[in-house]
């Protein structure tokens, strides 16, 4: 019996060794140069349901990674999915989606808003309206983005705010988590947008603006809807057409601001 017990725990001992084996020898998968390797590596861990600190902090950083490399391929003129083919972009959506779950679990964690607010993301996505009701984390991180970011990010981040000042607008005071004084500074940067040079900040500002936006704002849209110089030639069902593209989207958010405040007055 005794000779037993011993064979039994020397067994599991050593299989809790191959398993500490195996585990670190993903982490260290996860650091490598080659995309396959990378992604082979993290399906692995993404599947399992008991994943350790260790293994989520090294997603984390994987994430993190997987950035820059969408950033790089970006600034190649390839993009990512062009440069490692469309399962890449799947593989760093899911690897996306396992880190939202961590942030969701641990927020307080230092690493995992800015893996996630450097990833690349849709503004108008579910991950958007997800950061909305997490404005107290994302927003530090999205102000710096929209003062300092190229025009896509400076675009995208104007948005996301946009849809954070919306939630916390609607919110209860209970659920709010900015300041009123943060959410002032939210605000202002949206608004500092419509008077961008680049097209595609002013044109996102003016949709921003539709979502967050009060009756002090409609003389501004209204200035912007008649004055806006950004035009498009060669449009229209024979190629003929001139569009403003940026006074339609003001004179749209007009309608929505003043349609809100025709609503909330009955």
């Amino acid at each position: 019996m005794r000779i037993l017990l011993c064979t039994l725990l020397a067994c599991i001992s050593t299989l809790g060794s191959v398993q500490g084996q195996t585990i670190g020898a993903l982490i260290a998968q996860l650091r490598s140069s080659n995309v396959k390797e990378r992604v082979t590596a993290a399906e692995a861990l993404m599947a399992d349901p008991n994943r350790s600190a260790e293994a989520n902090t090294a997603l984390i950083a994987l994430l993190a990674k997987e950035d820059d490399v969408v950033r790089e391929a970006y600034r190649e003129g390839v993009g990512a999915s062009g440069k490692y083919g469309e399962g890449y972009s799947e593989y760093v959506a899911r690897l996306g989606e396992v880190v939202m779950a961590i942030a969701d679990k641990e927020p307080q964690r230092a690493d995992v808003w800015p893996a996630l607010l450097n990833s690349p993301y849709d503004p108008e996505s579910a991950f958007a309206k997800w950061l909305a009701s997490r404005g107290d984390k994302a927003t530090p991180f999205l102000l710096a983005s929209a003062a300092n970011g190229d025009a896509g990010t400076r675009a995208d981040a104007i948005l996301v705010l946009a849809q954070i000042a919306a939630y916390e607008r609607k919110s209860t005071a209970a659920s709010r988590r900015l300041t009123p004084e943060a959410l002032q500074v939210v605000e202002k940067a949206i608004r500092a947008g419509l008077t961008a040079p680049e097209t595609i900040v002013r044109l996102q500002a003016v949709k921003a603006v539709a979502l967050m936006g009060n009756r002090d704002d409609l003389e501004t849209l209204d200035r912007i809807a008649a004055s806006d110089p950004y035009f498009s030639s060669g449009a229209g069902p024979r190629g003929d057409e001139t569009r403003f593209a940026i006074r339609d989207a003001a004179r749209e958010a007009g309608k929505s601001i003043r349609l809100r405040i025709n609503t909330q007055a009955q």
